[in-house]
C-alpha cells in the first residue's frame, strides 16, 4: 500500500515588478525583488557601454543605489498582494536616459487572468500622496 504525503498545493500566481534602466540604447540595470542585476563587461579598465551585459553579480549597481525593492506581502487565502519598488530619480546616474516599470508573471502567459491590477506612483517623502495611479 502506497502512503502519500499530504501536500497543500500552493498556487504560485503572483506578479513580479521590475525597474529597467537604459543609457541610450544600452541596458544599464535591471532591479527586481532580488536586487540589482546589471553589470557591464569592462575590458582593460575601460567601460564599454555597448559591451556584454553579465547579469547579476555580487558587485555593482549601475543605478548607484537609486532603485531598490521595498518588499512585498501576499495573502494566499484572499488571493491578494502588494509589491513596492522605490526609485530616487535625482540619484540616478546622469547618463540614465530611460526608466521602465514592467510587470511579469512567472506562471501564466496572459496577464489578463489577474483581476483588479492597480499600479500607484507615490511620493516617497509622503507615501499617502499618490502622484499617479
Amino acid at each position: 500500500e502506497e502512503v502519500k504525503e499530504a501536500e497543500e498545493e500552493r498556487e504560485c500566481n503572483f506578479l513580479d515588478p521590475a525597474v529597467v534602466v537604459f543609457t541610450g540604447l544600452s541596458l544599464t540595470e535591471v532591479v527586481d525583488y532580488r536586487g540589482p542585476h546589471g553589470v557591464r563587461l569592462v575590458h582593460n579598465g575601460v567601460f564599454d557601454k555597448a559591451g556584454v551585459w553579465l547579469g547579476q553579480l555580487s558587485i555593482g549597481d549601475a543605478t548607484d543605489g537609486a532603485v531598490w525593492n521595498m518588499g512585498y506581502a501576499f495573502d494566499d487565502f484572499l488571493k491578494t498582494g502588494s509589491h513596492s519598488m522605490q526609485i530616487n530619480l535625482p540619484s540616478l546616474p546622469p547618463t540614465a536616459t530611460d526608466v521602465f516599470f514592467v510587470i511579469s508573471t512567472p506562471m501564466f502567459h496572459d496577464i489578463g487572468v489577474y483581476k483588479d491590477i492597480r499600479v500607484a506612483f507615490r511620493d516617497a517623502n509622503n507615501p499617502s500622496h499618490e502622484v499617479l495611479s
